[in-house]
């Protein structure tokens, strides 16, 4: 390393030590006249007075030579830099991310990590010039950070920093410190990123090989990582009903390295206690805990999962919402001569309340209904037109759901179409000969909990006709009854955000006994039941996903809002047409974690959860060691980790900058060579 100086201009005043030089050599003492008797003795006094006066000139003039000098050499600022260290430094930016994620909530040794950041940062900007530039980033990537403060505006910018549920990785933070340090030439820029450095979020291999200002890590350590939180929730059966019993799943994470035991797990819907329970999960590893509890009360539910945590606070809450049904409208489309079409569908729904059916001429059928239909039966329609096609295409798409059966008389060409379109399998044929289906499998979700007691020997239906299907595997495939010879009889297609149900056997009687078959009212109410669309609704701040609202489309000045549980927030959302209902958008606007209310007008539409995101949750963070090998694994040579951060050690520039700088010794230097000026004048006589 060579030393190198911040401002080489004032180099030019070393011309200055002329000066002395000069003074020096042109300022002769005049000596006065001694007369003495004895010559001899007057010669030994002017020669040891002359020596004497020589070398205090000397002396002084040196003293003085050296006090400019260094004076010289402090405004110049010399340093020697480290081997990672800008070798022009003039005027500066220094860009500083301080990580105010979640994660930052937990305790160091100094008090929560986030302040500790904050004066760590504070401390940095003081170390500079008062003339250098600076720029915070944080998580949330504001617009107004894309800007250059003061340094007293960077200080009091830091002041007013706050733990927020945006979550970034560290490529992401480079570019944005980037857009703005690049756009200023001929200065000397310097990134610093203070953060815990978790796991999850610290992606510093993807940064190797990339040229960059020089970067300093400050990694902050907590006193202690554990953190137990809510992973997700789901319930056991798809379908929510009134006064029926519910089994809520909760899957439950340990981050941390000690087992926990006796933990406190609460449900509330409404805002009403629903479930309580506890539970114990090993370190490092999850639980799935059951809640029962059963509905009384049908609309929009909001609920809550919540766990008892000491740690760390944010991820131990879960907020969803679901919709309990008070009854399923269903669509039966039938040919339009009667004898093509089984009368078993409208005898099945006539005398259950829940289940609101109405049956329908396929040459009658109003289209605009569609988005306020449950699930829509294809009874044996023996045409299927285009416009119908497209129709029910978008009504599955949007989260509706189809139960196809089809006729005898079906036209194979259009019915094909159907399929494909909706993304099910085609036929390939007819069979005529006699054949029985496979024995049900009771384990299998469709079939679960159908039964009190698993029967043993069931009587199964006969068929005499049915269509043969392809049997090529396909994507959202799935098998819900097969034949004895393992061909299709019953199988369930995903689509959109929907679903189609294809048999190959016809409800007529002529194709067989299956319409009046005692498993027929059991498997045809399954499909009725699964189609109300009441899964949960929930998802994670800052993922922007659409909340979709079938059925409802808005209407005269009415407009769609989100609202708190407690109404005293609320957003306008984005609204997009989707043709089986509209999408809603919230594009960054809910911040904090809870239920919201989804309102047109005064009418309650939906509810949603938003939660944070439990990225954060996991509280692994890189130690020193880890990052140095990376930094040097990855030959990331402009990266430098500062690793001495304690409570109570001041961070220099110096260190900061793996710098060694000498403009404060030439300070005290020069001081000190004009006192000893001052001395030699005083003290040495002539």
């Amino acid at each position: 390393a060579h030393m190198s100086f911040v401002y080489p201009e004032f180099l030019y005043a070393l011309t200055a030590l002329a000066i002395p030089i000069i003074i020096h050599l042109f300022n002769f003492r005049r000596y006065k006249k001694v007369y003495f008797s004895n010559v001899r003795f007057l010669k030994e006094v002017n020669e040891q007075t002359r020596s004497r006066s020589r070398l205090k000139h000397i002396l002084v003039l040196i003293a003085r030579l050296l006090a400019i000098a260094f004076l010289v050499f402090a405004f110049t600022q010399p340093f020697i830099p480290g081997s990672a260290s800008d070798a022009a430094r003039g005027d500066r930016i220094i860009s500083v991310y301080i990580d105010n994620s979640f994660s930052m909530e937990v305790e160091g040794s100094g008090g929560m990590l986030l302040e500790t950041g904050k004066r760590k940062a504070i401390e940095i900007a003081s170390q500079y010039n008062a003339t250098d530039r600076f720029q915070l980033v944080t998580n949330d990537l504001e617009g107004h950070q894309q800007r250059l403060l003061s340094r007293e505006e960077f200080i009091e910018t830091v002041q007013d920093v706050k733990l927020s549920p945006a979550s970034r990785l560290l490529s992401e933070i480079m570019l944005r410190q980037l857009d703005l340090v690049n756009t200023e030439p001929d200065v000397t820029r310097r990134l610093v990123w203070i953060s815990d450095f978790q796991k999850s979020t610290s992606d510093l291999n993807a940064l190797a090989g990339r040229t960059s200002p020089r970067v300093v890590l400050v990694p902050l350590k907590a006193q202690r990582r554990s953190n137990l939180f809510i992973d997700t929730v789901w319930f056991e059966s798809p379908v929510r009903q009134l006064n029926t019993s519910e089994k809520l799943m909760v899957r439950i994470r340990n981050s941390g390295d000690i087992p926990v035991e006796n933990v406190s797990l609460r449900l509330s819907v409404n805002g009403t206690q629903k479930a309580i329970s506890s539970f114990a999960v090993d370190a490092g590893s999850f639980c799935d805990s059951a809640l029962t509890y059963t509905n009384t009360g049908v609309g929009v539910q909001l609920a809550k999962v919540s766990i008892g945590d000491a740690q760390v606070a944010f991820d131990d809450d879960w907020f969803f919402s679901y919709s309990v049904e008070e009854r399923v409208n269903i669509l039966s489309l039938t040919g339009d001569n009667p004898a093509d079409t089984s009368a078993a569908v409208s005898r099945l729904f006539r005398n259950d309340p829940f289940f609101k059916l109405e049956s329908r001429k396929v040459s009658q059928v109003d289209f605009s209904s569609f988005p306020s239909r449950h699930l829509i039966i294809l009874n044996e329609v023996p045409v299927l037109s285009s416009g119908l096609t497209d129709e029910v295409v978008r009504f599955v798409n949007a989260g509706g759901n189809v139960l196809l059966f089809p006729s005898i008389r079906s036209e194979l060409s259009s019915l094909n179409n159907f399929l494909v379109q909706c993304g099910a399998a085609g036929f390939t044929g007819k069979d005529t000969s006699a054949i029985r289906p496979a024995p049900i499998d009771v384990r299998t979700p469709f079939f679960s909990r159908m039964f009190e007691r698993e029967p043993r020997e069931i009587d199964l239906p006969q068929f005499r006709f049915r269509y043969i299907s392809e049997t090529r595997s396909m994507p959202g495939k799935e098998q819900l009854w097969k034949m004895r010879n393992g061909d299709e009889f019953l199988s369930r297609y995903s689509k959109g955000k929907g679903f189609i149900y294809v048999s190959t056997v016809p409800l007529s009687e002529k194709a067989g006994n299956f319409s009046k078959h005692a498993l027929f009212v059991p498997v045809v109410l399954r499909i009725a039941e699964w189609s109300q669309g009441s899964g949960i609704n929930m998802q994670l701040i800052g993922r922007d996903l659409p909340i979709e609202i079938r059925s409802t489309l808005p209407g005269g000045d009415a407009t769609f809002q989100l609202e708190n549980e407690a109404g005293d927030f609320s957003v306008i959302p984005e609204m997009r047409n989707t043709g089986g209902g509209v999408s809603l958008y919230v594009h960054g606007q809910i911040r904090e974690a809870g239920n919201y209310k989804v309102k047109k007008g005064n009418d309650l539409i939906a509810g949603i959860g938003f939660n944070y995101d439990r990225k954060e949750s996991d509280l692994a963070c890189y130690e020193t060691e880890e990052i140095s090998k990376i930094l040097e694994s990855g030959g990331m040579s402009d990266f430098t980790l500062f690793d001495k951060v304690e409570e109570g050690k001041g961070i220099t520039l110096e260190a900061l900058d793996d710098t060694r700088e000498y403009w404060r010794l030439c300070i005290l230097l020069a001081l000190l060579f004009l006192l000893a000026e001052v001395l030699l004048i005083r003290l040495m006589k002539q």
